[in-house]
């Protein structure tokens, strides 16, 4: 039996990384393979949801300190602790994470694996370095097969081609989440193309479709039901663009229609106002985070993805799982998301265009019975993105 490490910062309980690890570790062949989790910052907030036969290898107080929220970190320290916490934020806030994992990552000590993965990427946020789990697999473990993970377009992780090609020598493969970012990679990084693969996201299939049938939101059947799942914010998924549309709809005269839009982030407040300042509150509801946002999108006639850029959003194909077709924006990933006609429609970043495809969904619903049918008769599997894992550990 092989040996499989994963590395990860925390697990919040949050977030579409954390959601791809533990599916991923729930796919993969037990029989043929054992697996080990280093959550390096000592930082796990909902530990029941790992399988029970996977061993945790825990981090170090000062990576926890690092990465973990003041106020939850604080929690039950007292006296030398809480003065290394304050020595750790403070590393942090004036020399960065970089500072914090040279200084403690002498501490990890792995056995040997067959593979090691550095499964959340690095990046630069705001200024920020975020990461480290690269250099951790990089220096610290002893694997015969090192991969490197990166879950965003790779130039929207504000690396440069300098820092990918000194920590990415040290692995085997690269790995991005779609095609479309492996050759964004490729572009940035033209020296590790021998290296550079893509896997798809893999998925709890029966569960999503377990948990769809835990509630029946309300639903008036006399109105059209859209759904948008995603963090509230404008930057990159632009919510903002949900507003517009349903102002256009409804000056176009498109009054039945219900919209729910699930998540929290930056923009929720300015949302739920613009929403309150458009008199909007009887056709959108901003319902906030859901811990079970699948009922919402079985109910739905549609999902609505407004977004200016996504690697490979878990979301759409989650919807596909629950037998929702599609509307989502041209970036370059979509087409590998959506087949465009079959199990939705890709429109062009604009209001007017997500929009325009609304209300001709809504005149011809025999168009959305086409979505429907194709989706219920090409039903999604793991299929794909497994075996193209699997080529990763041969």
């Amino acid at each position: 039996m092989k040996k499989i490490l994963f590395v990860v910062p925390i697990l919040p309980g949050i977030g579409g990384i954390e959601t791809a690890l533990l599916n991923l570790i729930k796919n993969i062949n037990r029989e043929k393979y054992s697996i080990d989790l280093c959550v390096y910052g000592d930082y796990i907030a909902l530990p029941e949801k790992i399988p029970g036969d996977v061993k945790i290898i825990p981090g170090t107080k000062e990576m926890k300190y690092c990465y973990v929220p003041y106020n939850t970190a604080k929690k039950d320290l007292h006296g030398l602790e809480k003065i290394q916490l304050y020595i750790i934020k403070g590393i942090k806030s004036k020399l960065g994470v970089q500072a914090v994992v040279k200084l403690v990552k002498h501490k990890y000590r792995f056995e040997q694996y067959d593979i090691a993965i550095s499964f959340a990427n690095d990046a630069v946020l705001n200024g920020q370095f975020v990461g480290g789990g690269n250099e951790i697999v990089a220096d610290c473990v002893n694997a015969r097969v090192k991969i490197g993970w990166i879950h965003n377009e790779p130039y929207r992780c504000g690396c440069t081609k300098e820092y990918y090609e000194k920590i990415y020598s040290k692995f085997d493969y690269i790995v991005n989440v779609s095609e479309a970012c492996k050759k964004m990679f490729d572009e940035l990084a033209p020296s590790l193309i021998k290296k550079s693969r893509y896997v798809y996201n893999t998925f709890a299939i029966s569960e999503i479709r377990r948990k769809a049938r835990l509630e029946n939101p309300v639903v008036d059947e006399n109105k059209f039901q859209i759904v948008t799942v995603s963090r509230i914010e404008n930057n990159q998924k632009r919510i903002d663009r949900v507003i517009d549309v349903c102002r256009i709809l409804q000056e176009k005269g498109y009054d039945s229609f219900q919209w729910w839009v699930i998540g929290d982030g930056p923009n929720l407040s300015e949302m739920q106002a613009e929403c309150k300042k458009y008199q909007l509150d009887d056709h959108l509801k901003f319902l906030g985070k859901l811990s079970n946002p699948y009922p919402y999108i079985s109910a739905a006639n549609i999902m609505v993805q407004p977004s200016d850029f996504e690697a490979y959003s878990m979301v759409l194909q989650e919807a596909i799982v629950l037998n929702t077709p599609l509307i989502i924006t041209n970036y370059p990933s979509a087409s590998e998301a959506v087949i465009n006609g079959d199990n939705g429609y890709i429109v062009e970043k604009s209001s007017e265009a997500i929009a325009t495809k609304i209300m001709e969904l809504v005149d011809t619903p025999e168009k959305l019975h086409k979505l429907n049918t194709y989706i219920l008769q090409h039903p999604y599997t793991n299929d794909v993105a497994m075996k193209q894992f699997y080529e990763l550990l041969k």
